[in-house]
């Protein structure tokens, strides 16, 4: 059995119906107004907090900006200089700051989640879970990684309903300094 080939013949296209008021003239296109932003693309950058333990197992949850100038400058430097000092990072925290919710359970500090683009897996194995030698604990203490790298160790957290950056301080045995307002406290230097 042959097959017929005709190369005259075009498949059947369904009309579309056009009506007056879906053609738009030029002026009428540049007269219109551009969609509003959505807030998921724009959002902005989550709050900082500082995770201040106190006795009898409280935390206190003071805000960044009330660290002093010259403590609340370094930390800030060193944050940006390792959660966006590149390219990589810039766009691995951006996606971060976007949806933090999907980040916040994860068994890892930013700067690692950063680190590793936040994947949970490096040349297709599981990435290695954060090392305590120093006695940090996750999402309370420093890990080892924050303490030698001298990077103020952040975890998401969702404080009153809202997501927050929250810097953890450093394990008893590594902090210079036992004032929730100095340097040592906070990170190596």
């Amino acid at each position: 059995m042959a097959y017929k080939t005709t190369i005259s013949e075009q498949p059947a296209t369904p009309k579309s119906k056009i009506t007056k008021m879906q053609l738009k003239t030029p002026d009428q296109i540049k007269d219109a107004k551009p969609p509003l932003p959505s807030p998921a693309r724009h959002s902005k950058p989550l709050p900082i907090v500082l995770h201040v333990p106190g006795n009898y197992n409280d935390v206190h949850y003071p805000e960044f900006d009330q660290l002093p100038l010259a403590v609340h400058s370094e930390l800030k430097r060193r944050l940006e200089k390792h959660l966006t000092g590149s390219a990589h990072k810039t766009y691995a925290f951006q996606r971060l700051n976007k949806n933090p919710g999907f980040y916040e359970d994860r068994p890892y500090c930013i700067y690692d989640q950063i680190r590793h683009g936040l994947g949970s897996k490096e040349f297709g194995k599981p990435i290695k879970p954060q090392a305590f030698a120093h006695g940090g604990r996750l999402g309370l203490r420093a890990d080892d990684r924050c303490i030698k790298d001298g990077v103020p160790c952040t975890h998401i957290l969702k404080l009153n309903g809202e997501y927050v950056l929250c810097i953890v301080p450093l394990p008893k045995d590594a902090q210079k300094s036992v004032n929730w307002k100095e340097l040592g406290f906070w990170v190596t230097e």
